[in-house]
């Protein structure tokens, strides 16, 4: 039975109760929903699974915004100009950020008292903050811990300057702190407190960590701004997962039987006979049942065993090397 996306996304909109702008279908398509299991027979069972989960992953992604509202919105602004927005909103709070981070008592005090209240001059081609720091005995040991590109960890290394000659341990503990609080680069938040340098705000960061076995370990790290609108969050997720994860490679959710029979190869065994196997799996799983007696179906269940474990343990992944956290 061949069943047309048409026909899908109008079963979707009924089961939601609730017509689906067209960039958030396609949006739906590219993650590999709103389709049928190539591997699965195209019956009722099969498109009933394809619905629900499409259903559900739309309602995760935009069940909290009215859909007439999000519908104009897709269609009256441009999208160009939403990500104009977004990158003004950064810059905007780059700005404030530093405006208020300069009143703090702690950046004060060490500016006026280590500084003598004038700021490093940044000339271009010349490093003058790695230069100060290596001026100051011992300070060549921790330019890479006060240079920092990593952002904050949850925990601060609070203890960390204690080990490092003075003024260096305030200017470390003081650059953990901000760059806790306003989500800074470390080194960045370190060459703000020397220079004025404003760090630069982003309403996303994103990176990617890719095992080779198992595959499906790979994983994506998404650090958000709240304010990012979520469409801009899902199109950047989509640019990251096609372009670091898995390429050009299609990759499907799998269907609830396809992950019932990848649970189910862990019981079987070598000494089990295959149709010991089928009548097993068919007791357990009678919606989803095989033919024992059948040597046609006794081989597509052998098949669609192998198949469901492989795709789930090793999906295909692009080769594209991630971006440094």
């Amino acid at each position: 039975m061949k069943v047309e996306d048409t026909h899908v996304r109008e079963l979707v909109e009924r089961d939601i109760g609730t017509p689906i702008p067209d960039r958030r279908w396609r949006a739906l398509r590219e993650q590999g929903y709103g389709k049928l299991d190539p591997d699965l027979p195209g019956d009722d069972a099969a498109l009933r699974d394809a619905v629900r989960e499409t259903a559900s992953a739309y309602l995760t992604l935009y069940g909290d915004e009215p859909v007439e509202r999000g519908a104009r919105q897709a269609q009256d602004r441009d999208p160009e100009d939403l990500d104009d927005l977004v990158r003004l909103r950064a810059q905007v709070l780059t700005l404030l950020y530093a405006h208020e981070a300069a009143t703090d008592p702690d950046v004060i005090a060490f500016r006026r008292d280590v500084l003598g209240d004038t700021l490093l001059t940044v000339n271009e081609g010349q490093d003058s903050v790695r230069e100060w720091i290596e001026a100051i005995p011992e300070g060549w040991q921790w330019v890479g811990a006060l240079l920092s590109i990593r952002f904050p960890l949850d925990e601060r290394q609070r203890d960390r300057h204690r080990q490092m000659p003075h003024p260096l341990d305030v200017l470390f503990r003081i650059t953990e702190e901000l760059a806790y609080q306003y989500d800074w680069r470390k080194g960045e938040a370190t060459r703000w407190i020397l220079t004025g340098t404003p760090p630069r705000v982003s309403a996303m960061r994103l990176s990617a960590r890719i095992h080779y076995s198992p595959t499906s370990a790979a994983r994506i790290t998404m650090v958000i701004d709240p304010a990012t609108p979520p469409d801009e969050v899902a199109r950047a997720y989509q640019v990251m997962r096609k372009k670091y994860i898995y390429g050009g490679t299609v990759i499907r959710p799998l269907a609830k039987k396809a992950l019932l029979l990848a649970a189910f190869s862990i019981t079987t065994s070598d000494t089990e006979k295959p149709t010991d196997q089928v009548r097993r799996w068919s007791r357990l799983h009678p919606q989803y049942s095989y033919d024992a007696s059948d040597p046609v179906q006794l081989g597509n269940f052998r098949r669609d065993l192998k198949q469901a474990t492989e795709r789930l343990m090793h999906p295909r992944l692009g080769r594209q090397r991630p971006p440094a956290r």
